[in-house]
């Protein structure tokens, strides 16, 4: 299912962008949190892919201007 995320599946996005970024990667400094959140999640808006309602994948698009 696609969709555009909800407040719920927008912690789930930040949990996955943690565990790929900064446990896997090691691009950003892993945190006590386990989440990962940056200034234009104020203005992204996402699409999430969803099977039976977990985030399995998701886009993020950011407006122009921001």
């Amino acid at each position: 299912m696609l969709a555009a995320a909800t407040e719920e599946d927008r912690e789930q996005i930040y949990r996955i962008r943690h565990q790929v970024y900064a446990s896997e990667l090691g691009q950003h400094v892993e945190n006590e949190a386990g989440e990962l959140r940056d200034r234009l999640d104020e203005f992204n808006t996402y699409v999430v892919a969803k099977i039976a309602g977990k985030v399995v994948g998701f886009v993020s698009i950011t407006p122009p201007g921001e």
